[in-house]
């Protein structure tokens, strides 16, 4: 049964199955008599209909309303959202039954800020006609809303005060589209283009001129070249820049993104084009503290030795990049700051470089060996040192249940993967009850681990989720022993 305070503020209604399979229509005529109610969350509460949403616009002095996921919902509900005139943020993502005709009687919601339209692939241009008049919005997000087009940008273009906007995968916006972007949204501080494969490098001559813009997203807009990527250097305020599988930049294109000095956040994953030349001209970019380079697979222990220079990094993604060695872990180690590092796939590094690198980056949170089959039982004994590790990934290191008793001692881990690490046995699982903060952990592929450690992890108290995928010996009474507040992945 639903109970609530009417002195309440703030509710939410998580959709978290294991204990509230379904937020119930009828629960909502209670919530309508929270008369000072100001924030109400109804995410992911897939059983809310338009009846329900009804009651909840009654609350007259509601500001913020999340309806993500109620796919249920229609025109019928936004019509009685409209009622609700104080609203600030209304959240509509994956509210799938969405059509233009509904948004369009939102337009009155003449103090919204933030919309989130994410997912409602039914809207059209003719929609964002209509929220054009919205003059305060701030934040609007048409993620995966795929049938607009450049017409329907040029609406959201009148919306003067937009700060963030996010179109994810509108792939029928073109660099025309792009252009009246950069143009008429002077305030632009946030742009997420990923997906947008129709932009091409037209589209950037113009985006070097929005001076408030901080955060840029181009992931996956495989047009973008080396050109388009030289008129991004004029937007010297930038700090984040995603260019993530933007296939056709080169170094020459890194080379311009060297005059970002701002810049505290690089993504360049499956930038296969990019080379130790391309780091060696981001070295000067001082500011940087987080570097996603998985997947460049030409980058050498050279390449790292550049990347050694940026003292502020914090994070350091080098998965997959398979020419990396030991030499090149001797040079991260000069990162003191360093506290997630990600080297998943990375063959060549060996206990002699993971000894190294633990020795000095002491702050290390995060550290993914996943894949790195020359890790054995010593290697893991030296990141015992590791006191404040939180993440630990070891899938498919070389590992037996020596290596993990060696960890045990690590009380601040959360989230352990040793999945396929095949030589692991009931006798080293029994280790993991030592970590008692654990929340997930994974044991897939781990064939010989039976019922008798799942015993053991079940006293775990924070475990939410564990992975038993191809866990031969593990029964279903196995399974069924860690009670119904564990999620098991199989």
């Amino acid at each position: 049964m639903l109970s609530v305070s009417e002195s309440s503020a703030s509710l939410r209604l998580p959709a978290a199955r294991s204990r509230l399979p379904h937020a119930h229509p009828l629960s909502l005529p209670k919530v309508a008599t929270l008369r000072r109610l100001r924030r109400l969350d109804l995410i992911k509460c897939d059983e809310i209909t338009d009846v329900g949403v009804e009651s909840a616009a009654t609350i007259m002095v509601l500001q913020w309303l999340n309806l993500s996921g109620c796919y249920k919902i229609t025109a019928t509900s936004l019509l009685s959202i409209v009622a609700l005139q104080q609203l600030r943020c209304l959240d509509l993502s994956g509210c799938s039954n969405i059509m233009d005709a509904g948004l369009v009687s939102i337009a009155t919601l003449q103090q919204l800020h933030t919309l989130n339209l994410c997912g409602c692939r039914n809207i059209t241009d003719v929609a964002l006609g209509s929220i054009g008049v919205l003059q305060h919005i701030k934040i609007l997000d048409l993620s995966g809303c795929d049938s607009i087009t450049d017409a329907g940008v040029f609406s959201v273009t009148k919306l003067q005060q937009l700060e963030h906007l996010n179109i994810i995968a509108c792939w029928r916006m073109t660099s025309v589209g792009l252009t009246r972007i950069a143009t008429m949204l002077g305030q632009l501080k946030r742009l997420d283009l990923s997906g947008c494969n129709n932009v091409a490098d037209v589209g950037l001559e113009s985006v070097g001129a929005l001076q408030q813009l901080q955060h840029l997203n181009l992931t996956a807009c495989s047009k973008i070249t080396d050109v388009g990527l030289s008129s991004i250097a004029a937007a010297f305020q930038l700090q984040s820049l995603k260019l993530a599988s933007c296939c056709k930049i080169t170094d020459v294109g890194l080379a311009s993104v060297a005059a970002l000095h701002q810049l505290q956040h690089l993504n360049l994953v499956n930038c296969s084009k990019i080379t130790d030349s391309g780091l060696a001209s981001i070295a000067a970019l001082d500011q940087l503290n987080h570097l996603h380079l998985a997947s460049c697979h030409d980058i050498t222990d050279v390449g790292i030795a550049n990347v050694a220079t940026l003292h502020q990094l914090q994070y350091l993604n080098l998965s997959h990049c398979t020419k990396i060695s030991d030499v090149g872990l001797a040079s991260v180690a000069a990162l003191h700051q360093l506290q997630h590092l990600h080297l998943y796939h990375c063959k060549n590094i060996t206990d002699a470089g993971l000894k190294t690198l633990v020795r000095v980056l002491q702050h290390l949170r995060c550290l993914n060996l996943g894949g790195c089959n020359n890790i054995t039982d010593m290697g893991l004994a030296s990141a015992a040192t590791l006191l404040l590790l939180q993440h630990l990934d070891i899938k498919a290191c070389s590992v037996t249940d020596a290596g993990l008793a060696s960890i045990a001692v690590l009380k601040e881990l959360q989230h352990l993967d040793i999945s396929a690490c095949d030589n692991i046995t009931d006798v080293g699982l029994a280790s993991v009850a030592a970590l008692r903060k654990l929340q997930m952990l994974d044991i897939s592929c781990c064939t010989k681990i039976t019922d008798a450690s799942l015993a053991v992890v079940a006293e775990l108290q924070h475990l939410r989720i564990i992975g038993l995928a191809e866990c031969w010996s593990i029964t279903d009474e196995g399974r069924a022993s860690l009670g119904p507040h564990v999620l098991v992945w199989d």
